[in-house]
């Protein structure tokens, strides 16, 4: 007990202010590789490769139907992409039809 009335005052602590930014759901990038090659990757494009069956026919057709709805074909298209071009994401590669 001594001992600890002997003991300095402790100090506050101060935490350093971190901003931590939450991540967009819908947020994707299209980067133009090549003259018919296209990236996509982001938040929206990650999550949704995570809940993609390609095997299975309705999850395929999910998975065009986001890709459609949140903007990342007209983008595809902003940028370039046609009929043969080849779309990558990650690993996977698949041509555009438009």
């Amino acid at each position: 007990m001594r001992t600890l009335n002997e003991l300095p005052a402790p100090e506050p602590i101060r935490e350093e202010a971190t901003l931590t930014q939450e991540e967009d759901p819908n947020a994707f990038t299209v980067q133009k590789m090549s003259a018919d090659v296209f990236a996509l990757s982001g938040t929206l494009i990650d999550n949704l490769l995570r809940r993609t069956n390609f095997d299975d026919t309705q999850s395929l057709d999910h998975f065009q139907r986001v890709l459609r709805d949140k903007g990342v074909i007209a983008s595809l298209r902003e940028k370039g992409a046609g009929d043969g071009s080849i779309i990558r994401i990650g690993e996977l590669e698949f041509d555009f039809v438009d």
